[in-house]
């Protein structure tokens, strides 16, 4: 198409009726001229509204791999609201090739929630790893609501940029609002939004250059949703991510071949469900720079390195909080690096845990971890395997070094605890109050400074009073489902600690041990 030769080249079309059907179609392109003169080309942008387009303008059942509007020079905008039936696969709403340009105008919508693996808008052509060495841009400044499974809101290829100023609802499974792996920006008051019904989708899969603008968010209420997967290049978030859903996660970086996924982390990003995880370094490497990282409900997780090899958590400014039942840090594989960031862990929840797969947690330089009353610092996972219906005990004599091998520089660490949190969570042992008041996390060198908090927290364990212990030795320790053995003539004034959100704690750390 080429049409008018000033102003809109299709200032003079009406009614324009296309209906595309088959295998690799297009059914409007701009093409890119190379015949004509620089001289005789309008590049001015056309607009196909409600006048230039007639009543019929989409797909057929029949198409496959076809492309409705194509632009390969200048910019095509459609500024019209289009929804697509039931078609075929891989078909593209809106494609932009070499140079061209795609853009849904301000106020309008494409809408496909039936089709499977249908694309609302694409820039490049897809044709190999090394790109074309063209630039084709697609911006969403309107509406995208796009379903079903293996579905893209917006893909971009290596080269070529997609820019949001709108809106983005996927509502499929297997998708992604946006695939990225050239250059993607969303913008400030932009959205991209993975949402019930759908599921196991993704707000932006990057191996390319991604840049969330503060002001922008990424949002989520499908089941196992991902705010942002990063297998290659680098993702930064200035924005706000906020997944609600269980096993919901925010930040993921993980392997692809040789390349690995970089996320860095100046924003916001929360996650609230059973299970969910804020950040998780699978492979590569995830910086919290500044702003925050949070994880709300039972068995989540703030910050997490495991997988095949477990990747690498760095968080350099910002906070790392976890509540209802959530642990700050969980160390399975891989490395979780502190250099700035506080470290707050509320009512019923976990800071630190590691795995038995020679995770790490090194506290480079100095870090503040604050346990809010019933939270807990370090969990001793049990020796007991499988976890009995009838508790089985095994000798506890308390914190020793040993048990905090992988914790690296703990003399970085201070701990403030407030009044009835507790230092340590051991479960299933055997042990006695003389043996844990001659160890605790104090003479391990880390700093612990606030009143009235406990050194240990007994889960379904058996406590001795031995002779010659003394009250002030056995109050500093708190249990839940346990047993006294009273040995001596300590004069109780209780005997029971109750927490609020003990319970929630435990059987979450219970859930994560198996």
């Amino acid at each position: 198409a080429q049409g008018y030769s000033t102003g809109d080249p299709l200032t003079k079309v009406t009614g324009l009726n296309v209906e595309v059907g088959g295998t690799n179609n297009v059914g409007f392109l701009r093409n890119s001229q190379n015949a004509l003169p620089t001289a005789n080309i309008n590049t001015n942008a056309m607009v196909l509204n409600n006048t230039t387009i007639g009543d019929t303008f989409n797909f057929d059942s029949s198409a496959t791999g076809s492309a409705l509007i194509r632009s390969d020079v200048h910019e095509v905008i459609l500024d019209k609201d289009i929804t697509v039936g039931a078609t075929g696969i891989q078909n593209s709403l809106m494609q932009a090739g070499n140079d061209g340009k795609v853009t849904l105008a301000s106020g309008k919508t494409i809408t496909s929630t039936t089709a499977n693996e249908f694309y609302g808008m694409t820039a490049g052509n897809f044709a190999g790893a090394g790109g074309d060495g063209k630039k084709a841009t697609a911006e969403n400044k309107g509406i995208l609501n796009i379903a079903g499974n293996k579905s893209l809101g917006m893909a971009i290829d290596v080269d070529d940029e997609g820019i949001n100023n709108g809106t983005i609802t996927f509502t499929g499974t297997n998708g992604a609002g946006a695939y990225n792996t050239g250059t993607f920006t969303a913008k400030s008051g932009s959205s991209i939004n993975v949402n019930t019904p759908g599921q196991n989708s993704i707000g932006v899969f990057n191996s390319g250059t991604l840049t969330i603008n503060n002001g922008a968010t990424i949002t989520g209420t499908a089941k196992d949703a991902t705010g942002i997967y990063a297998t290659g290049g680098t993702a930064t978030n200035n924005g706000t991510i906020s997944m609600t859903a269980e096993k919901a996660k925010g930040l993921v970086t993980d392997k692809a071949g040789t390349t690995t996924g970089n996320i860095i982390n100046n924003g916001t990003v929360s996650v609230t469900g059973t299970e969910s995880v804020g950040a998780a370094a699978l492979d590569g490497t995830i910086t919290a720079a500044a702003g925050s990282i949070s994880a709300s409900g039972p068995s989540g997780i703030t910050l997490y390195t495991g997988g095949t090899t477990g990747g690498t958590i760095t968080a350099t400014g910002g906070t790392i909080d976890a509540t209802n039942g959530a642990i700050n840090v969980y160390a399975d594989k891989g490395t979780i690096k502190f250099n700035g960031a506080t470290i707050n862990t509320g009512s019923g929840s976990l800071a630190f845990m590691k795995g038995s797969n020679g995770g790490i947690v090194n506290f480079n330089s100095a870090t503040t971890a604050n346990i809010a009353t019933n939270g807990t610092a370090f969990y001793i996972p049990p020796t007991v395997s499988p976890i009995p219906t009838t508790p089985t005990y095994s000798a506890f004599t308390g914190l020793t070094g040993a048990a905090l091998t992988g914790f690296n520089n703990l003399n970085n660490l201070t701990l403030s605890m407030s009044p009835n949190s507790n230092l340590a969570v051991a479960s299933y042992v055997q042990t006695k109050v003389s043996d844990l008041a001659a160890s605790s996390i104090g003479s391990l060198v880390a700093t612990v400074t606030g009143i009235n908090y406990n050194d240990y927290l007994l889960y379904k364990s058996e406590l001795t009073a031995d002779a010659g212990t003394t009250y002030a030795q056995f109050k500093k320790i708190a249990l839940s489902n346990s047993s006294i053995i009273n040995n001596t003539n300590l004069k109780l004034q209780y005997c029971f600690l109750s927490f609020v959100n003990i319970f929630l704690l435990l059987l979450s750390l219970i859930h994560i041990s198996e």
